[in-house]
């Protein structure tokens, strides 16, 4: 997919956030919460074309649902606690789908809507707001990331770009061990959830798969998981040419890869988050 690059936030200016996106594990579970200022939530519309669009490609989501309850195709996002004290600023979680694809000999069906559903409501939530000019909040609080993520049902029609802040960056550098060691806990749990029989023969060598690596006294960060060298990695004309990092993605072929590469750099975000608000 083209590479998507937030220049503004890229550069350090000033960004208010307008929405934001984290990973955590509740009960047990992958989750996403989303989180968007109720001024911009307004201004979406179900009707617009690409809506449409991506219901074509993917019949099984199911319509774009906007209440104080449900977000997304289907509702994939349910309301829940917000995660920022700010008026106006309502959050909701999605679970990450559970066994998207069924052994061959259960005569099951995969649920492949289900993981769409999710990765759908992210690319179009992404992209509404790529443009939008939100007004600062009363706690001052910055964009960490934004993201573009394809979604497609074809070979890498799933692969993601994203921008991380000044702001972003020097937290993984200055907490390098513990971010691969989150991202990486991160992915592999998604992974499993999604697919669990992947592990079923050979996990010690099927989670070699998995990596969470930092080069060139930590100017690059990497996040792989199983496929052709399929992966998230910073660009590398990108090294020394600016205080954000801008990520591209390599053979993201599916859904599973790309929301466990997801998680693995919002899990992150979310110790960020929380470092800012307690």
């Amino acid at each position: 997919m083209p590479f998507a690059v937030d220049q503004k936030l890229f550069d350090g200016e000033d960004s208010p956030v307008r929405y934001d996106l984290i990973f955590r594990i509740e009960d047990g579970k992958p989750t996403f919460v989303l989180s968007v200022p109720t001024d911009i939530l307004g201004k979406i519309s179900p009707d617009a074309p690409l809506f449409g669009i991506m219901k074509e490609r993917l019949p099984g989501i199911g319509d774009f649902v906007i209440s104080e309850k449900e977000l997304g195709f289907g509702g994939v996002f349910s309301a829940c606690e917000p995660l920022f004290p700010i008026d106006g600023f309502p959050s909701w979680k999605a679970t990450v789908p559970e066994r998207v694809i069924v052994p061959i000999e259960s005569n099951g069906q995969s649920d492949w809507d289900s993981a769409y559903r999710l990765s759908a409501t992210l690319h179009v939530v992404a992209f509404a707001y790529q443009f939008r000019d939100p007004k600062p909040n009363p706690m001052g609080t910055q964009q960490l990331a934004t993201f573009a993520l394809a979604c497609q049902p074809e070979m890498h029609g799933a692969e993601l770009s994203l921008t991380l802040s000044p702001v972003a960056r020097q937290w993984i550098v200055a907490n390098c061990g513990r971010s691969k060691k989150m991202a990486l806990e991160a992915m592999i749990t998604t992974y499993r959830r999604m697919w669990p029989d992947y592990f079923r023969e050979d996990e010690q060598f099927r989670l070699h798969g998995f990596r969470a690596e930092s080069r060139y006294e930590n100017k690059q960060f990497i996040l792989d998981v199983p496929g052709d060298a399929c992966g998230i990695y910073i660009d590398g004309m990108e090294l020394d040419d600016g205080p954000g990092w801008n990520f591209n993605s390599h053979n993201v072929d599916s859904p599973i890869q790309q929301l466990s590469l997801l998680a693995g750099i919002c899990s992150i975000l979310y110790r960020i988050r929380l470092s800012q608000l307690h």
